[in-house]
């Protein structure tokens, strides 16, 4: 009786099964599968595995790794044949990682905006050929969203878009008045900083002087204590400062959103992030997240070259410092 390393399709568990019967119940489900395609599964699995780990041995998946990171920055920031290029440096050191074709996948499509492309269907089916089931059935929920999107008739796509940008702009219209309150209220701790803070280190600064005149160490403690007290405070208020005038600017930017000419896929884009921004602002989000969704906000303007937006962006000072920051 020859028996066989089995994996079944239904809970990916692994066993020996006997190969001389046609169907054979799963120790740990209980499912009715093919001992044929159980054996199949369990060798297609073993091979991408085997696969694999030859390269994780070396220097090559960790260099993947970084590609696909890069790759996923640039489709994130709208560059996506920049994208492509990095998923194609993946594929000289492995054609056996689904992670390179799907990424390929949302460059293709631009991360699944662009409902008229067909370059990407290979790579989806490499991706899918190389996955494990349960990343199968992710794969395909994400795509399904993307695919039933691409048999709406352009005229309605175009539509649905429309009302959706409506939609969210109304959104954010309601959520940057609800954030005001706590703008102004930023805008005028920022003012009363100086009043307080330069007394502070005034103070701090002649105790320190009078602990070494007088050797007195308490006196250097205290100083100590208010001058530390004082470099929070310092970072607080940049921290201030920078969250005025991102608000500022969003708040710039959504006023003269309709100005902007912008065409309609990218009004639909930018809208999206826009949300996102007024979002982090009520929600009283980190600096750094804030930073990452206007840099994202401003590469969407800039991708779409439109002259009426760069020049917002280029002119409004809010924004300068980003662009500064995009070009270095």
């Amino acid at each position: 009786m020859a028996n066989f390393k089995m994996k079944c399709p239904e809970c990916a568990h692994e066993f020996l099964g006997e190969s001389t019967i046609e169907y054979i119940a799963c120790p740990s489900c209980n499912a009715q599968i093919s001992v044929n395609k159980a054996i199949k599964y369990y060798q297609s699995l073993s091979k991408i595995k085997t696969e694999k780990k030859a390269i994780a041995r070396g220097e090559a998946y960790a260099k993947v790794d970084l590609l696909l990171e890069e790759a996923k920055w640039y489709i994130d920031n709208g560059d996506y044949e920049t994208a492509l290029l990095k998923t194609d440096e993946a594929l000289t050191l492995t054609n056996v990682d689904s992670r390179v074709y799907l990424t390929r996948v949302y460059a293709k499509t631009k991360n699944f905006t662009d409902y008229d492309d067909t370059t990407h269907f290979k790579d989806l089916k490499k991706a899918l050929d190389l996955s494990p089931v349960f990343e199968k059935e992710r794969i395909r929920d994400l795509y399904s969203v993307y695919y039933k999107k691409t048999k709406i008739p352009k005229e309605e796509m175009l539509e649905y878009e429309n009302q959706e940008t409506a939609s969210r702009l109304s959104r954010v219209e309601t959520l940057l008045k609800d954030s005001i309150p706590a703008h102004f209220s930023r805008e005028k701790t920022i003012k009363r900083f100086w009043a307080f803070e330069a007394p502070a280190l005034a103070v701090a600064v002649a105790l320190l002087i009078l602990s070494v005149t007088l050797q007195i160490t308490a006196l250097s403690i205290v100083g100590a204590i208010i001058l530390l007290a004082g470099a929070f405070a310092f970072i607080k208020y940049f921290d201030l400062k920078n969250r005025v005038r991102c608000f500022n600017g969003v708040l710039d930017l959504y006023d003269n959103f309709e100005k902007l000419n912008l065409k309609p896929k990218t009004r639909f884009n930018t809208s999206k992030t826009l949300e996102k921004l007024a979002v982090s602002e009520i929600n009283n989000e980190s600096t750094y997240k804030t930073d990452e969704l206007v840099i994202e906000l401003l590469n969407e303007l800039i991708a779409s070259d439109e002259e009426t937006a760069l020049n917002f962006i280029l002119n409004h000072p809010s924004f300068k410092k980003y662009v500064k920051k995009e070009q270095d």
